[in-house]
């Protein structure tokens, strides 16, 4: 379901440019004039809302009286501020009201987008953005799943650090749970009792950090209309836990490493340092020892935090974990969305042990959430993960026309116009529907079909996983459907003609014999988009070698200056001539 942004403003020109750039992002606006009209939106048993804008300079109820009347019925409902008057004070005042992110008008569509969309993702809504501290939450170690030997080695120094006061540093790529880790260790230590004040250093804004790490005296600076009291304090008697240390500023790395030496802080504006009673947890997602190198992270705090490093390693180096992951999730999404899920088919589950998960654990559990949802059965089966087949097909190097039948129960799959549903196999191949409802048998790949060859299709040398050849459009070695009546399946494997090596050429264009090409990847072995600059200098060799140097004649179908491709060739070491 498209989640529904609930847009908070009395300009009436600002609420039409937000509810244009919240639908071109994908989410349904719902606009409303004033903070009274908001509250009796947001009473329980009203309209659905996923995530709410709202302007803090209001006639009537501001803003801030939005977030106190609304957090006590709604703790964890998403609500982004922004304001034309940012002053640090307004800021801090609404983050202690409950507001989930603080942003400053103007505000840039790609500022905007991504607060969204970090606010809507599972999990940060319970925890406000990772600024908001959370008491009495205990998470016992036994709640981190997994049966791998690499989260049973980590699960033994969680056990370790938790019997000691030590500051930890928890390395590991995004999405493999350092924060659940950090939960855990709070839980079996003895500080249980205290509180975990967790907060991310990526997400606070940058000329808020200071103050809300280390508080600041009333007078402080301008705006500072009373006292606040930072998170260092807030974490006396328990654990803080600070995400993302490597997004912290140097200035602010001195002030760190003095609270860590001398257990004191200083609250901007104070006179006096305050002391601190606290546990560190400190985590990130980036090489700490390579910003030192560089220069971007100071090496005496590297080593006060690094004191008792755990690394969580990526969810495709432990892939016995995931069918127990993926087991519950569904038990957790089927009660939320008052459905019964049995389970994986076989097929699911081999795409989801084969994928390489880049956003790990996190991505996993998104991608059964929309499984679920899209799920109408009691079973959940390769058709329900769209996304994760797509990102498996173009991590092998293919486009995104077909997607790979080694991650079902059967061949490839090529996705072809006109929406039908796949056809079975016949012992003579693939049958195929002709008019009248009746089924004919399909022939084999690279003969003509009447009626259903697609023009300018022919067979490569590419093959599908597995050994299969792929078909490819004559231009250039993309993927091209096989039959136009909906989803056709490729027949069953059996005993081939050898391929031609190569992409064939279009009409006009023959390459050299010698040197046939290759189709160009647009995809990294990771599943990313390749640089352009790479992109390109693959295409300036292709038709260096296809128009044996000649120049002129490149710069012609390049559709370039020849100085500009002069110098291309130079950048690249190459050489032509005319």
């Amino acid at each position: 379901m498209t989640p529904t942004i609930l847009i908070v403003d009395d300009d009436p020109a600002q609420r039409r440019l937000l509810e244009a750039t919240i639908g071109r992002f994908g989410y349904r606006p719902r606009p409303v004039g004033s903070g009274e009209e908001a509250v009796r939106l947001l009473m329980p048993g009203r309209e659905r809302v996923d995530a709410v804008l709202l302007d803090l300079t209001m006639p009537g109820l501001s803003g801030i009286d939005v977030l106190n009347q609304v957090r006590p019925t709604r703790p964890h409902l998403p609500i982004l501020v922004f304001t034309a008057h940012g002053g640090i004070d307004v800021a801090v005042q609404a983050m202690r009201a409950g507001a989930t992110d603080f942003m400053v008008k103007p505000v840039s569509a790609d500022r905007l987008q991504i607060a969204i969309r970090q606010a809507l993702r599972p999990g940060v809504a319970d925890d406000l953005d990772g600024v908001a501290p959370r008491r009495g939450r205990p998470m016992p170690v036994t709640d981190i799943l997994g049966d791998s030997r690499a989260i049973r080695a980590v699960l033994g120094l969680v056990a370790r650090a938790a019997n000691s006061t030590i500051p930890i540093l928890i390395e590991g790529e995004s999405g493999v749970g350092k924060e659940l880790i950090a939960r855990a260790i709070h839980a079996r230590s003895d500080r249980a009792h205290g509180p975990l004040v967790t907060v991310n250093c990526g997400a606070i804004p940058e000329n808020l950090v200071e103050s809300i790490l280390f508080g600041h005296e009333k007078g402080a600076f301008t705006g500072a209309s009373e006292r606040h009291i930072g998170k260092f304090q807030e974490a006396s008697g328990g654990t803080l836990f600070l995400d993302e240390i490597g997004e912290l500023r140097p200035d602010l790395q001195v002030k760190l490493l003095r609270a860590l030496q001398a257990g004191e802080i200083d609250p901007v504006g104070s006179k006096q340092p305050v002391p601190i009673d606290i546990r560190l947890i400190s985590a990130t997602n980036r090489n700490l020892w390579d910003l030192v190198q560089t220069g971007q992270f100071r090496d005496d705090l590297y080593y006060r935090l690094n004191v008792f490093p755990i690394y969580v390693p990526p969810l495709r180096d432990r892939r016995d974990d995931i069918l127990v992951l993926a087991r519950h999730f569904i038990q957790r999404f089927e009660a939320a969305e008052g459905k019964r899920i049995r389970g994986l088919t076989e097929a699911a589950e081999r795409l989801l042990t084969t994928y390489h998960w880049p956003g790990n654990v996190r991505q996993l559990e998104n991608a059964i959430f929309r499984a679920v949802v899209l799920s109408d059965g009691d079973i959940l089966d390769v058709e329900h993960f769209p996304q994760v087949q797509q990102a498996a097909y173009r991590a092998n190097g293919f486009g995104d026309t077909a997607l790979p039948g080694d991650y079902g129960a059967g061949p490839p799959v090529y996705a072809v116009p006109g929406g039908q549903p796949p056809l079975a196999p016949t012992p003579g191949g693939l049958a195929y529907p002709q008019a009248g409802g009746q089924m004919a048998p399909a022939p084999m790949p690279g003969t003509q079909m009447p009626g259903t060859q697609m023009p300018g299709t022919q067979m490569s040398g590419t093959q599908m996983p597995g050994g299969r050849p792929m078909l490819v459009a004559a231009g250039g070695g993309q993927p091209a459907p096989m039959m136009p009546q909906g989803f056709a399946q490729a027949p069953m494997p059996a005993p081939m003609p050898p391929a031609p090596q190569g992409p064939l050429p279009a009409a006009g264009l023959r390459p050299r014999d010698d040197e046939a090409e290759a189709p160009i990847r647009a995809f990294d072995e990771a599943g990313h988009i390749r640089p352009l600059e790479e992109i390109e200098a693959d295409i300036i060799r292709m038709a260096l070698r296809q128009y044996r140097g000649r120049v002129s004649e490149m710069a012609r179908r390049l559709g370039i200056g020849r100085s500009t491709l002069y110098r291309k060739l130079r950048d690249l070491g190459l050489d032509g001539t005319d």
